[in-house]
């Protein structure tokens, strides 16, 4: 007698799993069309923040700039007009500093001094020289250097800013605080009538003595003038996007902490665009005042979605729903093969353990013979020294330092691989105490430079006080690395290593103007082995673990390591420091 007990209502089995397919189905249409947005939405918001990067640090370039600029000016109190021109077309403003339409320098004047400032001026070929506005005023501020000095630029020759009110309260916040301060939205002076632009202005004061007074009268008394810099904002945003792999985000910078139209300083959005999909909104702070960022996802942006995921889960959940319904009764051939997998799966995870294992055996090897074997190579290099004093001939000592050198080499390269070694191997611990970053970077240029006067490169330093919780052997060994990867990669040129201070963190970086690094190689620079320029593979240069221990070392700290470059123009590594330790709960 057959028994039908099992299969008494296969037509409500099939329905059943037909129904909870088309149940999933749905949610994981719903999900993907979730997550489709989510990916979107994370992909505008990296762009964004990328953005808003670039923008950040093209203003604090800015403010770098008058620095240097200042610099000229207290460094050389009876600077002449030959000697500012120049120093400013050394610096390129046109492609290094995008949006500047102007560097100047407005000299102080009191009433009974500028008579004698007008003549100064007159004298130099400029015999329509006059202030502008006329009027009385306690103190006077023209404009005698402005670079370049184009048509445009030629008209503000001679203006008082400090006789504008927008100008004169920057001016003023700038000479108390003794720091850079930006105005806010305003006509720029150099621009014509019929073509009128808007803009921003940066004031830097300068001071009788190269540290500002600390007294508020003293302060107010010492003050020479103004170095400052005009910047076209629609300029900048578009150098920003051109730079970029496309206009995938639209600016839009509001004066202030509100975006109502009134408050609006730059757009790139067209005229009667449509609502975006994604958008966000980011306050900076810029020199004193403050901008709110509203970071709209453009066209392009939005082309660029893939809105197919969603619609492909529904058609390929439907087709599985019919498929499930049909082979209900081959479940137990499902079930086996899932077995079938499971075990797969734990073969492979046995592998993987199995691959782990020698990976970490191979490390502590490589340790333990890269350490046996540094104490033959030191004896090694005694006895060839020592080889090297008996020897009669020049010939025989010249073939001796070879071996020398050749040693010295293997010594290098072996500790090298040393080094990776024990990081691999995960026997450097972190020691924490307390350091000092700036004696850090003051100590490693100053040992740097023999090397880069060797070579003819300007080593340069820029260090403001930092003090951090870290380990100050790993932290030096980082540092140093980046310093050597930079005097090692330029040929000519400088090198700038500079210690900044940020509202959560430090950032160490190192400038060079290298030969740079290709976009599609900055993702492996970082590997082990890697040398761009060396294609002869000399061991002179090196085994190229440099930036390889750097970024071993940073992720051991959980420390931030970036690079950014411009092929033929140089590169930059920043080294981010939180001022909190991560092992304190920062």
């Amino acid at each position: 007698m057959v028994n039908y007990s099992r299969h008494a209502h296969p037509a409500r089995e099939v329905v059943l799993v037909l129904f909870l397919a088309l149940g999933l189905t749905a949610v994981a249409w719903a999900l993907s069309e979730s997550q489709a947005r989510r990916l979107a939405e994370s992909r505008f918001h990296g762009e964004s923040r990328e953005m808003v990067g670039e923008l950040v640090n093209h203003l604090e370039d800015y403010g770098e700039l008058l620095q240097v600029v200042g610099a000229l000016v207290e460094t050389v109190p009876s600077v002449d007009r030959q000697t500012w021109r120049e120093y400013l077309e050394k610096l390129h403003l046109s492609e290094s500093h995008p949006g500047v339409t102007s560097v100047g320098y407005a000299k102080r004047a009191t009433p009974t001094q500028l008579a004698e400032l007008v003549a100064s001026v007159r004298a130099e070929g400029f015999t329509d020289f006059t202030v502008t506005p006329p009027g009385e005023r306690d103190d006077y501020y023209p404009i005698v250097f402005v670079d370049p000095f184009n048509g445009r630029n030629q008209r503000t020759l001679g203006f008082d800013p400090y006789s504008d009110p927008a100008r004169r309260s920057a001016m003023e916040s700038a000479r108390d605080n003794g720091q850079t301060q930006a105005t806010g939205l305003l006509r720029l002076r150099s621009e014509k009538a019929h073509e009128p632009d808007d803009g921003v202005v940066l004031y830097l004061p300068i001071f009788s003595s190269p540290r500002p007074p600390q007294d508020l009268d003293a302060r107010r008394q010492s003050l020479r003038g103004y170095v400052y810099c005009a910047l076209r904002l629609s300029n900048l945003v578009s150098s920003i996007m051109a730079q970029r792999a496309g206009k995938l985000v639209d600016v839009s910078i509001h004066a202030g902490t509100t975006s109502d139209a009134d408050s609006l300083i730059y757009t790139s959005l067209p005229a009667g665009s449509r609502p975006p999909r994604f958008h966000e909104s980011q306050p900076i702070e810029v020199y004193g005042t403050t901008w709110t960022l509203d970071l709209d996802s453009s066209r392009g942006f939005e082309a660029t979605i893939d809105d197919r995921l969603p619609s492909v889960v529904l058609g390929a959940g439907l087709l599985v729903s019919i498929l499930l319904a049909l082979v209900v009764g081959s479940l137990t051939s499902i079930r086996q093969r899932a077995d079938d997998l499971a075990q797969l799966n734990e073969a492979l995870e046995a592998a993987r353990a199995e691959a782990d294992q020698a990976n970490e055996a191979k490390s502590r090897f490589l340790a333990v013979a890269s350490h046996d074997l540094r104490q033959p190579l030191q004896s090694l290099g005694l006895y060839l020294h020592l080889l090297a004093s008996k020897l009669q001939t020049d010939e025989q000592r010249s073939l001796a330092g070879h071996v020398v050198d050749g040693l010295a080499t293997a010594e290098r390269l072996l500790n090298s691989l040393m080094d990776t070694s024990v990081l691999e191997s995960g026997q450097v611990q972190p020691s924490l105490t307390a350091v000092n970053l700036r004696d850090l970077v003051e100590r490693i240029v100053v040992e740097s430079r023999p090397e880069a006067d060797a070579k003819g490169l300007r080593l340069k330093l820029w260090a403001t006080e930092g003090m951090v919780e870290s380990d100050p052997v790993l932290v030096e060994r980082m540092v140093r690395n980046l310093v050597a990867n930079a005097l090692r990669y330029t040929a000519q040129g400088g090198i700038l290593v500079a210690l900044r201070a940020r509202d959560a963190d430090y950032r160490i970086e190192v400038w060079d103007t290298g030969q740079g690094i290709p976009d599609d190689k900055l993702g492996v620079i970082f590997e082990d082995f890697t040398q761009l320029n060396n294609p002869q593979r000399d061991r002179r240069k090196g085994l190229g673990l440099g930036l390889a221990t750097v970024s071993r070392l940073a992720r051991l700290l959980g420390y931030r390591l970036e690079v950014c470059s411009r092929l033929g123009r140089g590169s930059v590594f920043r080294l981010e420091l939180p001022k909190v330790s991560p092992a304190n709960g920062g």
